[in-house]
């Protein structure tokens, strides 16, 4: 786990000062402030997949409001099953996977920096709908008189063991944002930015099991998300 994290911010620090130097040039031509509005399209850089919509209406004073949807997608799969019952010639273990659906809605306002006016600072408040479906699985090692341990395979019964849980949760929360913004041409804003969501989600009614299983769903729960984007932005 620490070497998976250690490159994986090797890799992002590796990313961002290529873009740096990349776009360094063209940056230099163009540090100012844009006073225009704009649309944009932002996509995350990791495990997490998220692709975001924005519509920055100018103000003034280097003030941007913003309007914005996020959609997210990510996963959980228990890599290390667990052992839920033993006896003498057998041994059932249980796998877990998870997978979330989270769309939301935001609206903020942005505020370019004095010195750095391609640099800004921004908050969203965001109100989304989540959708997660688990899926727990059974499976049993059985020892045969030969001495030898096999999981035994039911091809009648293929689903038999796996049971399946679909939640419903409302969200509300709200997101931290900084960036920079460099132009690239007339028209178009190459974007890099790290945002932090905090979010606080309540269940929406019970669980849709199928089978009819033990699980008991989740409740109220507190959530918080850091997410490295690339985007390209269309002055209007």
């Amino acid at each position: 786990m620490v070497l998976k994290i250690e490159l994986n911010m090797k890799a992002i620090t590796l990313m961002l000062l290529t873009t740096f130097f990349t776009f360094s040039s063209i940056a230099q031509d163009s540090i100012k402030f844009i006073p225009k509005s704009d649309i944009g399209l932002r996509m995350s850089v990791g495990s997490q997949k998220q692709i975001s919509f924005d519509y920055r209406k100018f103000l003034k004073n280097d003030l941007k409001l913003i309007f914005g949807a996020d959609f997210l997608n990510s996963s959980n799969f228990q890599g290390n099953t667990q052992v839920i019952s033993t006896s003498s010639n057998a041994v059932v273990f249980q796998q877990f996977y998870e997978n979330t659906a989270r769309p939301n809605l935001r609206v903020g306002v942005e505020k370019s920096l004095v010195k750095w006016p391609n640099l800004y600072g921004g908050i969203n408040l965001l109100v989304g709908y989540h959708q997660t479906n688990s899926q727990h699985s059974n499976y049993t090692d059985t020892l045969f008189a030969n001495g030898n341990w096999a999981t035994v395979q039911n091809f009648d019964r293929p689903f038999e063991g796996v049971t399946n849980y679909k939640n419903h949760f409302i969200s509300s929360g709200v997101m931290l944002m900084t960036g920079w913004d460099v132009p690239i041409s007339d028209h178009f804003i190459f974007n890099l930015n790290v945002s932090q969501t905090f979010e606080a989600v309540f269940q929406v009614g019970p669980s849709d099991t199928s089978p009819n299983g033990r699980y008991a769903g989740r409740t109220n729960q507190l959530n918080s998300n850091s997410i490295l984007g690339l985007g390209l932005r269309y002055t209007l």
